[in-house]
């Protein structure tokens, strides 16, 4: 359901060169809209896009920022009628799908010492300056040789009310879609979408997928849990030792999503095997996990600083991995097959997409000549993990569960796990 014009305030204006659009948004009318959307629902028996449209034209050009003003108590109220609604908010080529559920309307509101009918959620859209296109440019390119595909936007999310304000990074776990449009030219096996670290100059592989919309326009889909600045760009890595290797498809396909890295310039070391610190790495970096803001987990093994401490921490805040004891998490032991395959089980489950069987899972691994073998804590995985085709099946029909994995084999998890989810494009 599109949302009227006459529920937009527009106001429209220009500083230091940027266009700038900002559209508050009408409460009652704005409610309205959700209470129109209910009763379609109910009409329809519940087959019916959820979702409320806020279109904003005019915005173009080289450099533009849209703001859109949100009344929270009707989001609130909107949270009760239809919970799971979306606002999807489209300017200057750019979509932002904000699922009304992530915003906890009462927390904000208590963290601002205000009540929800003073809050106001403002949503900021826009398309960078050129000396920040070209910065970007420049951490690309320091990137290995990448090469920039569209310009870069930055999205952010704001909580306000008597002036006073609160950023919105992060929605607890639920990816939130944004859509960027990119020249027809691009190829889609090449891109990817990325996020920049504004305070460090750092590229983040970000979930998405390229492709083709419905207007026939090339577009990036992006989903990621938090705001920040996106771009999209085309890597090309290889190694010279996997020239020949069975995994290589896969291998060249992640590093050039920033994913994984070479053990130095030019080799991958594809069957040396992995620790339980560098395949943690390896999946939040997959997952497009933040990991600035990090620190240890409170795990005695793991120094301050150690270049994988943030991702053990972000790993284990969105439980996808445990430490051996509360204070031990022994980052150098080697990871087996039915370690990975539990962890990524548990990633599944984070990103909204639970590795559910449609086969009895204990039938399934009686199939194998060693299925016996997998642990009682790890059977639900890994009978999960073969039903979707996550790991693959080894000599002789066995499964090796217990066997240390190496680096491709993790590598070809991560490519079948990302697929499955739909956070990297299908061959």
């Amino acid at each position: 359901m599109k949302l009227d014009d006459s529920a937009q305030d527009k106001v429209f204006s220009t500083k230091d060169g940027m266009a700038q659009t900002v559209v508050t948004v009408d409460a009652v009318k704005f409610l309205e809209a959700f209470k129109k959307l209910k009763e379609q629902i109910n009409e329809a028996n519940q087959n019916l896009l959820k979702t409320i449209l806020i279109q904003v034209e005019g915005n173009s050009g080289e450099e533009w920022n849209t703001t859109i003003k949100l009344p929270a108590e009707v989001l609130l109220n909107a949270s009760r009628l239809v919970p799971d609604a979306v606002i999807s908010i489209i300017s200057g080529g750019m979509v932002y799908k904000l699922p009304i559920q992530v915003m906890d309307v009462e927390l904000l509101a208590e963290a601002l010492d205000v009540q929800a009918k003073e809050l106001q959620i403002r949503l900021i859209m826009e398309k960078l300056p050129a000396a920040q296109q070209k910065w970007i440019s420049s951490i690309i390119a320091k990137h290995g040789g990448g090469t920039p595909l569209t310009d870069a936007v930055q999205f952010r999310l704001k909580a306000e009310a008597n002036g006073k304000s609160i950023d919105i990074h992060d929605f607890n776990g639920k990816y939130v879609e944004r859509i960027i449009l990119l020249p027809s030219s691009v190829f889609f096996q090449q891109a990817s979408a990325f996020r920049v670290d504004p305070e460090t100059g750092e590229l983040f592989f970000v979930p998405s997928i390229i492709g083709t919309n419905a207007e026939g326009a090339t577009e990036a889909v992006i989903k990621r849990d938090g705001n920040s600045i996106y771009t999209v760009a085309a890597f090309s890595k290889s190694f010279k030792d996997v020239n020949s290797h069975w995994a290589r498809d896969e291998i060249e396909k992640l590093a050039s999503k920033l994913i994984v890295t070479g053990i130095d310039e030019g080799r991958f070391a594809p069957d040396a095997k992995v620790t339980r610190a560098q395949f943690t790495a390896m999946l939040v970096r997959a997952m497009g996990l933040s990991q600035e803001s990090e620190t240890a987990a409170g795990f005695g093994d793991i120094k301050q600083g150690v270049w994988y401490e943030a991702a053990v921490s972000a790993a284990v805040r969105a439980g996808l991995v445990k430490g051996e004891s509360a204070s031990v998490f022994n980052p150098d032991s080697l990871i087996t097959r039915e370690q990975m395959v539990l962890m990524v089980n548990r990633a599944m489950a984070y990103v909204g997409h639970p590795a559910n069987i449609s086969a009895n899972g204990e039938d399934l691994l009686s199939h194998f000549n060693d299925g016996a073998e997998v642990s009682l804590w790890a059977r639900d995985a890994f009978a999960a993990a073969m039903d979707k085709k996550l790991l693959q099946v080894m000599e002789n029909q066995t499964l090796k569960p217990k066997q240390q994995s190496t680096r491709a084999e993790a590598v070809v998890t991560l490519v079948h796990f990302l697929q499955q989810v739909e956070f990297i494009n299908a061959e």
